[in-house]
This record gives structure tokens, C-alpha cells and sequence, in this order.
């Protein structure tokens, strides 16, 4: 049940940020609760239930109890405390150009790929095809989103640079939903007609229509990733 719910919130999270990526999860994290769920029932016996324990957690012999419980629990703080931290430090630190992100969707059939080579990962083999990956992709998709929350927090928590210039609202929406996310549209680089939608407050979004000067604050990033400091109508009221 847990995982169902941290599931529906995931996909409502993606669902009110736009983020294909976030309900993605969310859509995986459900569809893998529903097949657990599946197989459990009928309802085990108490000695079925050992022994599915015993299966699940690969216990071979009754002194492996202690070792394999705690690298159960190890594996899922890091799976969920992963995603925790992505979908919380993720929002506060924006970058610019949010075709970065796509790397995240590369990047992870490349570490699927890549557990192939891990000698720990082989143990999935000889799991039916479907847990196989499944079981691949719990550690690669955490694994994914470690390493970008640490990159975006390197980049950007010890930045000091400011660099902020006016642009032109080109245009703005909302998301659906009881908690909707606002977005304009804007042309940010002078040497690019390239134009990016980044997340403004809801202030910002009443107070912008096409045309209205949007002053961009902006960091140059320490890994050379430009990030959002602050997006606000021009000239600032403060």
C-alpha cells in the first residue's frame, strides 16, 4: 500500500509540473505494487509466508537473516531516498536549459546497460525477464537521480554569481489540476532565438502578458550549468 501511494503522488506530482519523467516513475513504482500484489494472493500461510520471505530477501541459511534484512532495508532507504531528495532539491535549484534534463531519460537505459557488467546484478538472471529488469531498473532509476540531485546541488548551492538581464514575456500558461504550476515562455539568450518555458510564482504569472519585461536572475553555475535564481516582473519592486 505504501508504494501504491508514493506512486499516486509521484504521478500527481508529474502531472502538475509537467514532468514526464516524474509520473514515469510513479507509473513504475505503481505497475510493480500491482504485480506484488497479484502474487500475493491467495492469502499465504504462515510457513508460505517464511518462505517467501526467505525467497525474497535470498536467504539460504538462517544466519544470513541479520545481514540480508539490513541490505533490504539499505537498498530501499537508497531507492526512496534518492527520488525524495531528487523531487526536493530538484525544483530549488532550475536550470535554464531544460533540455539537461533529457540526459536524466538517456541516462538510464545506459546504467541498464551498463549493470549487465556488475557481478552484483547477476543474481537477476535467473529471475523471468520481466523481474529481471524490473530489478535492474530499481537501481538504476535512484541511481540516476542521485547522481543528478548531486550534480545540480555541486553546480549550484556554493554559486555566487549573479548575472541577471530584462527579456520579453513571449507568452504564459498553467497546469491542471487543484495545485496548477504556472510557466512563461522567454527568450533568454541574446545570441540564440532558441526560446525556453521556465516556472514562475503565481504573482509573477497574473502580473506578465505578452510583451511585459521579465528581469531573469541567473547563476553561471560552478559545473558551467546556468541555473534560475529569480524570475520577476521589471523593473523589481525591491
Amino acid at each position: 500500500m505504501g508504494a501504491l501511494l508514493l506512486a499516486l503522488l509521484l504521478i500527481n506530482r508529474g502531472r502538475a509540473t509537467d514532468s514526464n519523467l516524474t509520473s514515469g516513475i510513479g507509473y513504475f513504482l505503481g505497475l510493480a505494487a500491482l504485480i506484488t500484489i497479484f502474487f500475493a494472493h491467495p492469502r499465504p500461510t504462515p510457513e508460505q509466508r517464511r518462505t517467501n520471505f526467505r525467497a525474497l530477501l535470498d536467504i539460504r541459511r538462517p544466519e544470513e537473516t541479520g545481514r540480508r534484512v539490513f541490505e533490504f532495508v539499505a537498498e530501499l532507504l537508497f531507492f526512496f531516498g534518492s527520488l525524495l531528495l531528487f523531487l526536493f532539491l530538484g525544483p530549488k535549484y532550475v536550470l535554464l536549459d531544460g533540455r539537461l534534463y533529457l540526459g536524466l531519460l538517456y541516462a538510464i537505459p545506459v546504467f541498464l546497460l551498463t549493470s549487465l557488467l556488475v557481478p552484483k546484478f547477476k543474481e537477476f538472471n535467473r529471475y523471468p525477464l520481466w523481474a529481471n529488469i524490473a530489478g535492474r531498473l530499481f537501481f538504476c532509476i535512484p541511481a540516476v537521480a542521485l547522481l543528478a540531485t548531486i550534480a545540480l546541488v555541486v553546480n549550484s548551492a556554493p554559486d555566487q554569481s549573479k548575472y541577471a538581464r530584462v527579456v520579453t514575456c513571449l507568452g504564459k500558461r498553467a497546469s491542471y489540476g487543484k495545485h496548477p504550476n504556472y510557466y512563461v515562455r522567454l527568450r533568454p539568450w541574446n545570441n540564440s532565438p532558441r526560446e525556453v518555458e521556465v516556472d514562475v510564482s503565481r504573482d509573477v504569472y497574473v502580473g506578465l502578458s505578452d510583451g511585459t519585461p521579465v528581469q531573469l536572475t541567473t547563476g553561471q553555475g560552478r559545473l558551467g550549468l546556468e541555473w534560475i535564481r529569480r524570475i520577476e516582473i521589471y523593473p523589481p519592486t525591491s
